[in-house]
């Protein structure tokens, strides 16, 4: 990364903490390219807009990283693995398995921050995408322009995902269009 690029301590000002550590939640500091760092304080102002108000106010994301020496787009400051969004009375846990949970509300939450991600990054690998996924969602800008691609399995994945979630599609989630 280029000596322009800093750490930062929130998105959109909310507050970052690492919650790998257990029982402690730490505050975190991520580091990104500048124009990573922007999108990721779109989406936070995203998530903070269109959350209802019965969940509260926005507290904090949690997260497992985002710049860290390996190739790909963790090494180039371009990605960001996502464990938690926190509200004063809601949380969206993927670290906790919430695109598994039983509770309908739980995995709508799910799917909306994740839809609210495709927003701003084009690769989303959530819970559904694999079993290295299954306990944060991956954000990363690669790959060209936000538009649905039948070839991306990322894409489709969500896509029977939230059909299942949304409107009982009963779909198998295999990311073949």
């Amino acid at each position: 990364m280029s000596a322009t690029e800093r750490a930062y301590p929130t998105i959109g000002g909310v507050p970052l903490r690492y919650v790998r550590t257990s029982p402690e939640i730490m505050s975190y500091r991520a580091r990104s390219t500048s124009r990573f760092e922007k999108k990721l304080d779109n989406f936070s102002r995203d998530v903070a807009r269109v959350a209802p108000g019965s969940y509260g106010t926005l507290q904090y994301f949690g997260t497992a990283g985002a710049y860290v020496n390996k190739p790909k787009y963790h090494g180039l400051g371009r990605a960001f693995d996502l464990d938690v969004v926190r509200w004063s009375r809601a949380t969206c846990g993927p670290i906790l398995g919430h695109h598994r949970r039983h509770a309908r509300a739980v995995r709508r939450r799910y799917i909306g921050v994740d839809a609210l991600a495709r927003r701003w990054f084009k690769y989303v690998l959530d819970g559904w995408y694999n079993a290295a996924h299954r306990d944060h969602m991956h954000l990363d800008d690669g790959g060209g322009a936000l538009v649905f691609n039948i070839e991306y399995r990322s894409d489709t994945v969500f896509i029977q995902a939230a059909a299942n979630v949304m409107i009982d599609a009963d779909l198998v989630i295999d990311g073949l269009y």
